[in-house]
This record gives structure tokens, sequence and C-alpha cells, in this order.
């Protein structure tokens, strides 16, 4: 997905477990609306200690993977191919990258 920009619809992101279910729009605002009464129906401090878990784990990760994005982005925003994409895009061609 990340190397060839592919759409993928909510079926098959549910299928592969990027997202946790799909429901119909008409359903949306009572889906969310059973799901909040849930979450609010449970245990606070047991919820909060889950979160705080997940978070631990997470947010490192998540820092340090913004981190080399921000860095891989100033790169290629200096290279000759991102000069190349841009100018093929203005001009309606197809861009020939040359790596550099």
């Amino acid at each position: 997905m990340a190397l060839l920009a592919e759409k993928v619809d909510a079926r098959t992101a549910a299928d592969w477990g990027l997202i946790a279910f799909v429901t119909p729009d008409d359903d949306f605002e009572a889906t969310v609306a059973d799901l909040v009464g849930r979450l609010a129906a449970g245990a606070p401090m047991a919820l909060a200690a889950t979160k705080k878990v997940i978070n631990a784990v997470t947010l490192p990760l998540l820092e340090a993977t913004l981190d080399h994005e921000r860095d891989g982005q100033g790169a290629l925003l200096a290279s000759a191919d991102f000069q190349e994409g841009m100018a093929a895009f203005q001009q309606k061609r197809a861009a020939v990258f040359s790596g550099s």
C-alpha cells in the first residue's frame, strides 16, 4: 500500500485488520452512539490503564516514525526527482525519474 499508493475500500481494510468494522452510512450515528455508550459503561480505571499501556507502547514508535518521515520528506523535497515530478504534473506528462 505504501509503495504503490493503492486505494483500499472499507471492506478490504476490515478484512486486512486495518479497521475494526464497517458500518453503512445510514447506521453511522447509531453505531457511534452504541460504541460511546459501551465505553462510557466500562470500568474507568481499567480503560485508563489500558489506554496508558497502549500509549506507552505506540507513542514512542509514532514519534520515531514521524522523525523519520520528516527527515525523509526533507531530503525528497531537495531532490531532482521532486523537481521532475512537479514539472511533469504541471506539464501534464508522465514523469521520468532519475533517482537523484
